[in-house]
């Protein structure tokens, strides 16, 4: 009787994470979408060139976003996949919780804002096929179209984390 009242305790303890789990996955959901644009954005490098260039990132937070450091916690370290990582301070809390971080972004001065926004020396910049891999410590920031990633830029991700990738994608790019 013991060892099954554990048992519906346990299965009680993992359909409330479910529920949890799918709370979380609706809020960041509801997060991005009253972020997003409300024009349609052409996924064009030249568009995304400019808004980087005039420094037009109002998708930019200067905090480490709360939903990640409430949950991620519970992750055990890991590779963490990050599309479009900006200039976000997320990866590098990721790095500090002992995970391994993979980010792709299209744009090279996004790539080296996220080196700068986070106080971070870039210690090697190799072009890899149709990337340019940026690296520091366990961070390695992809250069390059999120579309041509290959599996072996993903090798070893057991996670990913997306705050505002998604939105940032036309609607009829999402399903790619």
């Amino acid at each position: 009787s013991s060892a099954l009242g554990n048992s519906k305790a346990w299965v009680a303890a993992q359909k409330l994470a479910l529920r949890q789990q799918a709370a979380v996955v609706l809020l960041v959901a509801a997060v991005q979408a009253a972020a997003a644009p409300k024009a349609v954005v052409k996924m064009e490098q030249k568009f995304w060139n400019n808004r980087w260039q005039t420094g037009d990132t109002g998708w930019h937070q200067t905090e480490v976003e709360p939903l990640l450091i409430q949950h991620f916690p519970k992750l055990k370290p890991t590779t963490v996949f990050v599309p479009f990582t900006g200039m976000s301070l997320d990866p590098s809390w990721l790095l500090a919780q002992g995970h391994r971080v993979i980010g792709v972004e299209l744009v090279e001065l996004a790539c080296t804002s996220f080196f700068n926004a986070n106080k971070v020396e870039i210690e090697s910049k190799i072009t890899e096929g149709d990337f340019t891999a940026y690296r520091s410590g366990k961070m390695t920031l992809l250069c390059g179209d999120f579309f041509k990633l290959k599996p072996e830029h993903l090798s070893g991700v057991t996670a990913v984390y997306d705050r505002a990738a998604l939105i940032a994608l036309p609607p009829d790019m999402r399903t790619k």
